[in-house]
This record gives C-alpha cells, structure tokens and sequence, in this order.
C-alpha cells in the first residue's frame, strides 16, 4: 500500500489497523491474490470514529457508546443474544445503536470481528 506522505507498507490480516486521511492520494498492488479491504471515512468536521479488530473463541461482550456501533463478522458465526436473537456469518454486519448493557457475541467458533464505533462531534449532533 502506497499513501502519499507515509513509507510504503505491506497489509495483512494481521497487521495494526492502519489510519490515513481518505483525500490524499493512494495506490495498492496485490502480493497474494484477492483481499477483502474494509474502509471507515467519516467526514472529520462532524463525525469520529475506531475500528477494532477482535479474533473471538469465547463469548465477549462489545461496549457500545453514544452513536452508532457496527460489528461486521469478517470470518465465522456468532449469535448475539437479545431481544430479537441475531446470528452473523461471514461478512454479516449487526448496525446498532447506543445500549446500555452493550452486546453479549457469542462465536460457534474462532471468528474474526471489526467493531466500529461512529459518533457525532459535539455540536453536531
């Protein structure tokens, strides 16, 4: 991965998430077949956001916050026990709002989560 003003870096499934400003130019070039990307741009005036990065094998409860909180199953199956039980498979996402007892995921087997996290900046609410 080429992004203007940062090193040229190599990316896998298993290395730190990486963070850069969406508006500045990049280019990519694929080392070992096809690649799932995922992309959080929120627009810097009015929203914030984090993407983490979870590998579950025993159930775990995600916070959820003020905002929006999405939890995409990049590889396995959970369930998420509520009022209205959901199951997620392989690129499944469960978009949820604030909950105050944030959300009990629990996985078949080992599965891969990003969890993002999207709020407003104060005043824009």
């Amino acid at each position: 991965l080429e992004i203007a003003g940062y090193p040229p870096r190599s990316i896998n499934r298993t290395t730190a998430l990486f963070s850069f400003p969406a508006d500045v130019q990049t280019s990519a070039a694929l080392i070992g077949g096809p690649i799932t990307d995922l992309n959080v741009m929120t627009r810097r005036s009015r929203m914030t956001h984090s993407v983490e990065r979870l590998v579950i094998s025993a159930p775990v409860e995600i916070r959820t916050e003020a905002g929006t909180t999405l939890i995409l199953c990049l590889d396995g199956d959970i369930s998420v026990p509520a009022a209205e039980p959901v199951r997620l498979g392989p690129l499944d996402t469960l978009l949820s709002g604030p909950v105050s007892t944030g959300l009990l995921v629990q996985p078949a087997h080992e599965a891969t989560l990003y969890v993002i996290r999207i709020r407003a900046i104060a005043g824009n609410d």
